[in-house]
């Protein structure tokens, strides 16, 4: 909530950017299909929701609620820290958090000027009371798709994908979300300090 890519980014533009620099983007995931079980129903899950049952509470449950905070429109600046010069790099971005009808999901709407270029996307992010996370799938306009998972402990947060996490939280009476991101070549490799990002709340 890279939020952010993916990414709070938050996480969708920032997991984005991730997955064309760690090009890890998962290849099943081509939509966000319904899973729909009724008891005469012999569909199996899609692998995207397997083992994720979102849960059935109206939007006052109180795990929803927490995502309360990153709705309104955010500024967003950062700076690369991990890059082939070496040198840090700025970016900038603007973020959207508003719920969905019936107050299930929350969508994030990121528009980031990155050192490559334009990154336009969604992500869509919702609850899982199994884990006890926030599953969050990120799309944008260079074709990479994500998944990441959120987590929240007081005002901290923090946000894990296969090569990415993001660790920060609010201040200034949430009007400020901060915090850096980690990425790391694969599997068993060093997490590397990677961008430091900063919202600002705007409305």
């Amino acid at each position: 909530m890279g939020f952010g890519s993916g990414r709070f980014a938050l996480a969708g533009s920032f997991a984005a950017a991730a997955s064309k620099i760690a090009e890890s983007g998962d290849s099943r995931i081509g939509s966000f299909p319904v899973d729909s079980r009724s008891e005469h129903s012999t569909t199996k899950s899609p692998p995207i929701l397997r083992g994720i049952q979102l849960s059935k509470q109206n939007a006052a449950n109180s795990h929803l609620e927490r995502l309360n905070v990153f709705v309104g429109t955010w500024k967003t600046e950062g700076e690369m820290r991990s890059t082939p010069s070496a040198k840090h790099v700025g970016f900038t971005a603007a973020d959207t958090y508003e719920w969905l009808p019936g107050g299930y999901f929350l969508m994030h709407r990121f528009d980031a000027d990155m050192p490559d270029g334009n990154v336009k996307g969604i992500e869509v992010i919702g609850y899982s009371p199994e884990s006890m996370t926030y599953p969050m799938y990120s799309f944008d306009s260079m074709g990479n798709m994500s998944i990441m998972q959120a987590s929240v402990e007081g005002i901290k947060w923090a946000f894990t994908g296969e090569d990415i996490r993001f660790t920060g939280g609010f201040r200034d009476d949430a009007k400020i979300f901060a915090g850096f991101w980690e990425i790391r070549s694969g599997e068993g490799a060093h997490w590397q300090p990677w961008m430091d990002v900063t919202l600002k709340k705007v409305e």
